[in-house]
């Protein structure tokens, strides 16, 4: 089995601030290049949020975020190849007994 590979390939992304009648604000992050919606539900009260027209959007930086592992990826970090392969054989033996 090979270990898996994932990519840090996303998106540029922008974040947008909306405030609700009852003096909720709460910002919305959406794909770079699109219209952000005019406006939005609220989460915490369900009004119908307007778009905050004094705070700019602003480009996300994406290039500090992790790298996504997967547990194979993890587990060959602290493992060799050889120190799996004799665990299996020990649980395998343990089991077959």
């Amino acid at each position: 089995m090979s270990p898996t590979h994932v990519t840090n390939d996303k998106a540029d992304r922008i974040e947008v601030t909306y405030a609700c009648p009852a003096n909720h604000q709460f910002v919305m992050i959406f794909a770079a290049g699109i219209t952000a919606p005019a406006t939005w539900d609220c989460p915490r009260c369900g009004k119908l949020a307007q778009l905050d027209a004094s705070d700019q959007v602003t480009v996300t930086d994406t290039t500090a975020t992790d790298i996504a592992k997967s547990h194979w990826d993890m587990l060959l970090e602290r493992r060799s190849m050889a120190e799996l392969s004799d665990m299996l054989s020990e649980r395998a033996s343990n089991l077959r007994s």
